[in-house]
């Protein structure tokens, strides 16, 4: 299993969608973070195993410029089937993120 911790391995203050928009946004922490351990797992047996907890939130530009970019790449059946989250502080977030990978079409910013 690989484990990520989004507040070791990332940010504690998870930030907006774009790279350009400033620092730790879904953007790079999708290409920098989840995509390559995603491509990982895919060839093996393994699971992500992600921690959300200890950061001060999520907006869901984040959310759906990495987890929602990742269905859109790979489909929902296949993130959901490698990917598992632990969220103890905030109660809903892991419905949120699945929904961003179930119906990732409906959190796409428009004009991209």
């Amino acid at each position: 299993m690989i484990k990520i911790s989004i507040k070791k391995d990332f940010s504690d203050t998870p930030g907006g969608r774009f790279i350009n928009e400033g620092p730790h946004s879904g953007e790079e922490f999708f290409y920098d973070i989840l995509y390559p351990n995603f491509e990982k797992v895919l060839k093996t047996s393994e699971k992500l195993y992600i921690d959300l907890d200890q950061t001060y939130g999520f907006g869901s530009s984040f959310l759906d410029q990495s987890f929602g970019e990742l269905s859109r790449r790979y489909g929902a059946n296949s993130v959901l089937s490698k990917i598992e989250f632990k969220s103890e502080d905030e109660k809903g977030l892991i419905e949120r993120i699945k929904d961003n990978i179930i119906n990732p079409e409906k959190y796409r910013e428009k004009n991209t």
